[in-house]
């Protein structure tokens, strides 16, 4: 799970573009898994975030330039009682 703001979004609904509105991370790696691609992804304050991408997805190029976004409708927003699941698998 992502956490921007104390909204959590899914690596699957976490999407990046070469343009647009939203976060902007930097790029620290990328693993392949077959049948999809995990971005591991480092915000400006430091934060981690992982975005998937599926095969067909064009990668980045090293130093590019990507926003990070994802659709109002596949957010979790929940109160800090209901994050202690989620704490020890952030980062």
């Amino acid at each position: 799970m992502n956490w921007f703001d104390g909204v959590g979004v899914r690596p699957e609904f976490t999407r990046i573009s070469r343009n647009g509105e939203g976060r902007r991370p930097m790029l620290d790696r990328v693993s392949f898994w077959g049948h999809l691609t995990h971005l591991h992804l480092r915000l400006d304050n430091g934060d981690k975030a992982m975005a998937h991408a599926r095969p067909e997805t064009e990668m980045p190029a090293d130093g590019q330039e990507l926003w990070l976004h994802w659709q109002p409708r596949t957010r979790f927003a929940c109160d800090e009682s209901q994050m202690v699941f989620f704490c020890c698998r952030r980062g």
